[in-house]
């Protein structure tokens, strides 16, 4: 909307004084700059959270879930009593997706832990930003929105990028030269699972903040709440609480976990305020670049060539998403 009064502005004053519309044109310009930083620190901060979910040697995912959405309520909660929200909303089905969006996003993060404790940090950063291509086919099945034919393509080399990486013995056989990359199936499966649970995820949130019109905030609270509750019970349940001895550092890293995961969705958000979504989805995609170096400074493990073929064809389709949503956004203004 903010958007839209700019322009407005802009043809009214256009004929009047050309340095005003300098000033304009230069302030949506610094808007987008500003817009693609913000997405980049965001890729940034969901990359470190993999990094000190991996760090975690003795916490199970379950226990991580627990503080991070401790932290994530300590954060939520002042800014909900300040607006005055009341956290009974009507409809009931509001609430039903209020507490299953974050059921999903609550099982997108313990399999995005349990993908990068078990597989290398770049190849699992990988798989999980696939995610791109199932939310735009989520959002034709869910939200009605138009769908073009080469999705399905994307669709096809994203599952071969996910190949690659995966390396299923029976196509590749078993790397006796490469131990890291052995028994990887399982975990790259998990990560291939945490990109549509994500999907889902950001599809449900985008109904419950653009059609619903439920605040922000609030939505923040309940994810907060019922993935508090999913952690502790998944915990209980799994194999009991594990947390270890008051002297491990995975409480540090496990804090850490919490803090980048909050700032990763305050920057998403920012980001989404000051350019469109999907060039803040492309300029996410970064992660993926971010994975790697972090790989190869901490652990010192270079990635495969089919690491990096598989990596080429995600970013590939990812790029390709970017081009078609920018094309079509431009015809339907002409």
């Amino acid at each position: 909307m903010e958007r839209e009064l700019e322009k407005d502005a802009l043809t009214t004053v256009e004929t009047k004084n050309p340095r005003i519309v300098n000033v304009f044109t230069l302030k949506q310009h610094c808007r987008s700059v500003v817009g693609i930083l913000l997405a980049l620190l965001s890729a940034l901060s969901l990359v470190m959270v993999n990094v000190f979910a991996k760090l975690c040697l003795f916490l199970p995912p379950f226990e991580i879930g627990i503080i991070r959405y401790v932290i994530q309520l300590v954060l939520t909660i002042p800014p909900v009593i300040h607006a005055n929200h009341s956290l009974v909303v009507c409809p009931p089905k509001h609430i039903v997706l209020l507490a299953l969006r974050p059921l999903l996003g609550a099982s997108g993060m313990f399999t995005r832990v349990y993908a990068v404790q078990n597989m290398p940090l770049g190849d699992a950063t990988v798989l999980i930003f696939t995610s791109p291509v199932f939310t735009a086919i989520f959002g034709r099945i869910f939200l009605k929105e138009r769908l073009h034919w080469i999705y399905s393509i994307l669709l096809v080399l994203c599952l071969a990028g996910v190949t690659l990486i995966a390396r299923p013995t029976f196509i590749f056989g078993h790397p006796d030269s490469a131990p890291e990359y052995d028994n990887v199936l399982i975990p790259s499966l998990v990560a291939l699972l945490c990109a549509v649970l994500t999907a889902l995820d950001i599809v449900g949130a985008r109904v419950l903040l653009e059609t619903f019109k439920i605040p922000s905030s609030l939505v923040l609270l309940y994810f907060g709440l019922v993935g508090l509750v999913y952690s502790i019970l998944g915990s209980y349940f799994d194999r009991g609480f594990q947390f270890p001895f008051c002297q491990s550092t995975d409480y540090l890293f496990a804090l850490c976990v919490g803090i980048f995961a909050s700032l990763s969705q305050l920057f998403l958000n920012m980001a989404l305020k000051c350019e469109k979504a999907f060039v803040v989805a492309l300029a996410r995609s970064s992660g993926i670049v971010f994975g790697f170096v972090f790989q190869i400074i901490i652990y010192s493990l270079v990635p495969s060539s089919l690491s990096f073929g598989g990596a080429s064809l995600i970013i590939s389709c990812n790029l390709f998403i970017f081009i078609l949503k920018w094309y079509h956004q431009n015809i339907n203004q002409l």
